[in-house]
């Protein structure tokens, strides 16, 4: 049985030129996440840089907004590869990345989000690639796929925004900064 990656419908509607309007949620409870996934918004952040979130609130924040439409963007801390594969791994599809302040910083942002093995994977068997798709369950929506891993290598319904810090930065990267 074949059973296909979550969708990102955020990544979608960016990719199609539609509006998205959001919220930002510093609260840290996923009984508030819980209230404004319902409200209507096409997305909420949710925000581990300056608030008190950690793994385990984000989990509950991402499980609470799971069954409405809004989208839940997480805003990681840093830069840091150990926090992003983590934030992943609990079910997180989109990510803000903050504090990017040149080319090579924004290319390992984008890098952290990628499957590490992904250039060793082609020699695993299909089994062992199985086995590395699905030994996050929440990642996978607890749930198998066949290939899973290949599609989230290539970051297919991932959607990773940088945070450039600087007029600078914006300049040198090719990017317009409207701050």
């Amino acid at each position: 049985m074949k059973v296909d990656l979550p969708q990102n419908p955020f990544k979608r509607a960016l990719k199609a030129g539609q509006p998205q309007i959001g919220l930002w949620s510093s609260l840290s409870s996923n009984y508030s996440v819980e209230v404004i996934a319902g409200a209507g918004f096409d997305w909420i952040l949710l925000d581990m840089e300056h608030s008190p979130n950690d793994l385990e609130s984000l989990l509950s924040q991402l499980q609470a907004a799971a069954p409405y439409a809004s989208h839940p963007v997480v805003r990681v801390p840093w830069n840091d590869m150990v926090t992003i594969k983590r934030v992943l791994d609990a079910g997180a599809q989109s990510l803000l990345i903050p504090y990017v302040q040149n080319a090579s910083e924004a290319k390992a942002a984008v890098a952290n989000t990628r499957c590490r093995g992904a250039a060793a994977i082609g020699k695993a068997t299909p089994a062992e690639r199985r086995a590395i798709a699905t030994s996050t369950w929440r990642s996978s929506l607890v749930r198998p796929m066949t290939d899973g891993i290949m599609g989230m290598s290539r970051g297919r319904n991932r959607s990773v925004t940088l945070s450039l810090t600087s007029r600078a930065t914006s300049a040198n990267s090719g990017w317009v900064h409207t701050g």
